[in-house]
């Protein structure tokens, strides 16, 4: 499968990691008094208003008319999948854990195919192996969600942590007022609102083939269904006032986040794949929400509860094996009349891929914040994180790309540990070092600096063209100048703050102040961190040239991998001598080395190579300002951290000139578009003549 095809997936994966972290705020949320109609009518009227004008301005053209009928449609469908699947939902979270209520939506895909198949959109021949595994799996799928919910044996694992981090709240968070059995019902009710919405969705994405304006209006519709019912459950006005606390954070998550983005990807894939595709991506959230909930609830596992998964999951992989057959003997009756637009597919795959990315890192950061501070020595990390990836893609990379990997030269060697030295071994071994001095928020903020480092790097290296007297030549040179202010003002003007902390006290509270301003060295640890992206920026540039002598991301990744192992592993020689760090316990280290290594070596490696041979390193960094906006928020909660005025004008300076180089970047590409070919098509996006860019 193409890289380009692996869009559906990639859009699918940052849904469920989206609905994971609403999840655990949502609980918080509940926890601390938020009205749960309240809250669905907010976040809905936020998303309306946010989609409303791209809606109308975007899809001017292929929006048709709304008739009656598929207005009535689409009431129904906002009905299911928003006013009774969210309130029924919310009712149910109120008595059992995150883990508990997302484990349950594992039944999503398997009711959905059952769904599909009542109404004869999917088709069922018993006698086939296909259409056995899809029976056979929706058993097991129901039946482990059963015994997810009734049996309650003994422990499997102590948690990952000795006490909860997030102590903020009474132990009901967990144990108070779980009712299994009422919360359990409750949560699978919804979860057949929301397999119906999903059916539904499919038929009316066909009539109405204007994903943006059906997302506004679903929200439209949700906001007057759950202010109705606010006439009768929702009556105090208290309830609906909004304050700067945890309670505004989640609405707007969710409005933005929620109801905005993820509902329009959701109708995209469904669009394009069908509802039991965009269902099979449920489980994802038991992953995302049990990690979140061993660190920061220590949480432990129950017999039942790891059984019950089990089955779920091979119920649901039987499922997903017997819909992909299906898939593979309807594609030759296909005969492209149903070919998507690959270059639309492409730039869509592009974002979400960037999206991702920052998304990763901004989270290891906090794991390895935590961990540094728990005693984990970096360099032992470093080496561990690479050798589970290099373990990890090998497999991969010896099998898929068996045929278009080229041989191995020593040039090519040389180049590739040289990316790995730039990239992993002095990146992270000075970022680290920079880390245990500053905070998680200020080294993700001085990443900022990344795209215009990489400009500048680009455009000594002939890689980019700079045309000084055009428009777009000034502003890719403001933009530079810009950032580089932007993060001087941010490391060194700490003045008063600008807002108070969305929580009052820190959730977090299981390590000491020193977490957040003890040991702080402002110049030290920022000139790290800078030295840090300056290699870093090297490595993008670097990247951009070897992926071009070696098309074949997977084992170039391997290949990086296995050469920072190598060198991290000399480095410890001299500074990794004690036996004691290299030993390995189920605590908070072990879960950040192969969470680093699992997602940020091998995941988020190979898709920045794959990114980076399309679009180019400027491309490639200039989605890292996300990484702040992910761990400023989580710190605002976690930590009870406040902005300084300093830092607020730095990031705002540092922003703007981020995008004043990307503007640049932008015209560069459009006029790039016109030149090649005279059709105003890239080839597929990949440089012309080892060029991101033609100037005019």
């Amino acid at each position: 499968m193409s890289m380009e095809g692996w869009s559906y997936y990639l859009a699918m994966v940052l849904v469920q990691l989206a609905y994971g972290g609403s999840n655990v705020l949502i609980k918080l949320s509940l926890a601390e008094g938020l009205d749960p109609i309240v809250f669905v009518v907010y976040r809905h009227v936020i998303a309306m208003l946010l989609l409303g004008p791209f809606a109308y301005v975007l899809e001017r053209k292929q929006r048709p008319s709304l008739s009656i009928s598929i207005a009535a449609k689409v009431f129904v469908l906002a009905s299911f999948g928003t006013t009774i699947h969210l309130n029924v939902y919310y009712a149910g979270l109120a008595y059992i854990s995150p883990t508990s209520a997302c484990a349950l939506s594992n039944v999503i895909p398997s009711l959905t195919f059952l769904l599909a198949v009542l109404l004869r959109m999917e088709k069922l021949n018993i006698r086939s192996t296909r259409n056995q595994a899809k029976v056979v799996g929706t058993l097991l799928c129901i039946g482990g969600s059963l015994i997810f919910t009734f049996w309650k044996g003994g422990h499997v694992f102590k948690g990952f942590v000795d006490r909860p981090l997030i102590t903020a709240f009474s132990t009901e968070l967990r144990h108070g007022k779980q009712n299994q059995i009422k919360g359990s019902a409750l949560i699978l009710t919804s979860h057949i609102a929301w397999c119906s919405w999903l059916i539904l969705q499919a038929v009316i994405s066909k009539v109405y083939p204007a994903p943006l304006s059906l997302t506004t209006i679903i929200c439209f519709f949700a906001s007057l269904q759950s202010s109705f019912l606010a006439l009768f459950f929702a009556r105090n006005p208290a309830s609906w006032r909004l304050e700067w606390n945890l309670q505004l954070l989640t609405i707007v998550y969710c409005g933005v986040v929620l109801s905005a983005l993820v509902y329009y990807l959701q109708a995209w894939c469904i669009s394009y794949k069908g509802p039991v595709f965009a269902a099979m991506f449920s489980p994802l959230q038991v992953v995302i929400v049990a990690m979140f909930s061993a660190v920061a609830f220590a949480e432990l596992l129950y017999v039942g509860s790891l059984i019950g998964a089990f089955l779920i999951a091979v119920g649901l992989y039987c499922v997903l094996w017997g819909k992909k057959q299906d898939s593979l003997v309807a594609e030759p009756t296909q005969n492209g009349k149903g070919e998507l637009n690959n270059d639309k597919v492409l730039a869509i795959s592009v974002i979400d891929i960037q999206v991702i990315n920052p998304v990763s890192f901004g989270v290891t950061s906090i794991l390895t914040k935590f961990s540094l501070l728990q005693g984990l020595d970096p360099v032992v990390f470093v080496v561990y994180r690479h050798v589970l990836a290099m373990l990890l893609l090998a497999p991969f990379a010896y099998f898929i790309e068996r045929k278009q990997r080229p041989g191995l030269s020593i040039s090519v060697a040389a180049k590739i540990f040289l990316l790995a030295l730039f990239g992993t071994t002095i990146h992270l071994n000075v970022y680290y070092a920079g880390l245990s001095y500053i905070p998680p928020t200020v080294a993700c903020a001085l990443g900022n600096v990344v795209p215009s480092l990489t400009f500048v790097m680009a455009v000594l290296l002939r890689m980019e063209k700079l045309k000084i007297k055009s428009r777009r030549g000034k502003a890719k040179v403001f933009g530079t100048l810009i950032c580089v202010v932007g993060s001087l003002i941010f490391t060194f003007w700490k003045e008063g703050y600008l807002f108070k902390a969305f929580v009052e006290k820190p959730l977090i509270k299981a390590y000491n102040s020193e977490m957040k301003h003890g040991k702080e060295n402002w110049i030290k640890g920022s000139a790290l961190i800078l030295t840090s992206h300056i290699a870093w920026s090297s490595w993008l540039i670097l990247q951009a040239i070897v992926s071009k002598a070696y098309p074949a991301p997977l084992s170039l990744t391997t290949l990086i991998c296995f050469f920072a192992s190598l060198q991290s592993s000399f480095v410890a020689l001299f500074f990794s001598r004690d036996q004691a760090s290299w030993r390995l316990e189920w605590d908070l280290k072990l879960l950040t080395i192969v969470y680093s290594g699992v997602v940020v070596s091998a995941l988020v490696y190979y898709l920045q190579t794959w990114c980076i041979r399309h679009k180019g390193p400027v491309f490639a960094a200039m989605f890292s300002p996300l990484q702040v906006i992910i761990v400023a928020i989580f710190s605002a909660i976690a930590f009870a951290e406040r902005l300084h005025l300093g830092s607020l004008i730095g990031a705002f300076l540092i922003i703007v000139g981020l995008y004043c180089v990307l503007w640049g970047k932008n015209k560069d590409n459009a006029i790039a578009d016109l030149n090649l070919n005279g059709k105003g098509v890239l080839n597929g996006g990949i440089s012309v003549n080892g060029r991101y860019s033609d100037e005019a």
